[in-house]
């Protein structure tokens, strides 16, 4: 989202994953490229209490850093495969499997 919004995201910047959180926003990075045709399993935490961020790609912890703290709940839609704005070339041009959301840390299997 544009501006200061209290929001959040995964998505793809160049060939790498990304996860941002935003007012202010921080995002992190995944080392290892994600767009060499394999299947991949990227997850991304966070503590709401203390901003701990964390990046893992195919298991291993790429990234980390503290961002803000707090709710982030705007805009008041998720969508997967699209940025919130839907515009053009805003779309993801791949699959996508298996896409789960927590309220807590957890490494299913």
């Amino acid at each position: 989202m544009p501006n200061a919004a209290d929001d959040f995201g995964v998505s793809l910047v160049g060939n790498k994953a990304a996860f941002g959180i935003g007012n202010p926003d921080t995002t992190i990075s995944t080392t290892s490229a994600v767009n060499d045709g394999l299947w991949h399993h990227v997850t991304a935490t966070r503590d709401s209490v203390g901003g701990a961020m964390n990046l893992y790609f195919d298991g291993a912890l790429q990234a980390t850093t503290t961002g803000p703290q707090g709710a982030k709940a705007a805009p008041p839609a998720l969508r997967i495969g699209s940025l919130q704005t839907g515009v053009a070339g805003g779309f993801f041009l791949g699959s996508i499997d298996d896409v789960q959301i927590f309220n807590r840390v957890c490494f299913c299997k």
